[in-house]
Order: structure tokens, then sequence, then C-alpha cells
């Protein structure tokens, strides 16, 4: 947070700082999981970057818009660590998720020290994590700043070693 407030002092100091807007962009987004303030961000950044960096920046741009489109109608479910989100309708006991999250990240501070503050579980269908993941059907799990799980694929006995292997990417 103390970060994202630097960034937007320097950004009010001189709005044409493109790396600013790039980091911040991507604090929001993989941070903050707030996917609009980061696109937002990125369109600024893209601007003023040279042309690698900006199709880089229009690709995280396209994802985003793309996970804000697949993610319009979940439920959210708050704890102390995260923030789960899951199509509304969808059978998952979201009270034991949140548990069962909590539980993996005491386990993980302290084998491995702090963790992220927040840490954003997107539980998708088959077909939307495949559309996330880039087609790739073998995957039931996935991190990339966001904790995203295959819904049909959280059987009890699966369940925590996967939650703690994509947690594990967010401690590191």
């Amino acid at each position: 947070d103390q970060l994202v407030k630097w960034l937007e002092e320097a950004i009010a100091l001189n709005s044409k700082n493109g790396p600013a807007w790039m980091l911040l962009g991507d604090l929001r987004a993989f941070r903050q999981s707030d996917l609009e303030k980061a696109i937002d961000a990125w369109k600024v950044a893209e601007k003023q970057a040279p042309s690698a960096v900006s199709r880089v920046l229009a690709d995280r741009i396209l994802r985003a818009q793309r996970d804000l489109l697949i993610e319009r109608g979940y439920e959210a479910v708050r704890s102390a660590h995260f923030t789960v989100k899951v199509q509304g309708g969808r059978a998952l006991d979201l009270n034991q998720m949140v548990q069962l999250l909590e539980e993996a990240y005491a386990q993980l501070a302290g084998e491995l020290g702090s963790g992220p503050e927040t840490v954003t579980v997107i539980v998708y269908t088959e077909q939307a994590l495949r559309r996330v993941a880039g087609q790739r059907d073998w995957m039931i799990g996935l991190y990339d700043g966001r904790m995203r799980l295959r819904g049909d694929e959280l059987t009890a006995s699966l369940l925590p070693d996967l939650v703690r292997h994509e947690l594990a990417h967010a401690f590191l």
C-alpha cells in the first residue's frame, strides 16, 4: 500500500513517468487484485512505452479485461489474508475453503516467514480456467499474482496439497 502511494506521488509530479504507471498497474493487479485500476494505469503506461514494452502492456490489458469478463457475477468472501471468488450458484463450501487457506497460510508463514498481506483466490469452472491458462487442459491450479483453482477438481483429498502448493508461490 505504501509503494502504491509513493507511485501515485511520483505520477502526480510527472504524469509521463511510464515505468511508474506500469509498476502501479502491476501492483494494483497482482497485489491488490484491482483489475479495473490496473487496466487504467497500464493504458497510460502503454502510450509512453517503447514498442516491446507496449506489446507486453497490451497483453496484460487484454488478460485483465478477459478476467473481468469471466469473473463478472462471481461471489466473494473475505478473510484475514484472502479474498475468495467463486461463480454464483457453484456447490462449494466457501467457509471450509477459507479455513483451509488460512491454515495453509499460517503453516507457510511459520516455515517461510511473512507472506503477502492478501491473496485473491478464484475458483473457476474447467472451461473458464482453460481460457485463463491458455488452453492447458491438464492444469488444475495456477498462481500468477492471483491463485486460480479449478473447482471441479477440488476434492477433499486433493485440496490441501493444491492450496499449499499454489500458496507457496505467493509466499516466494
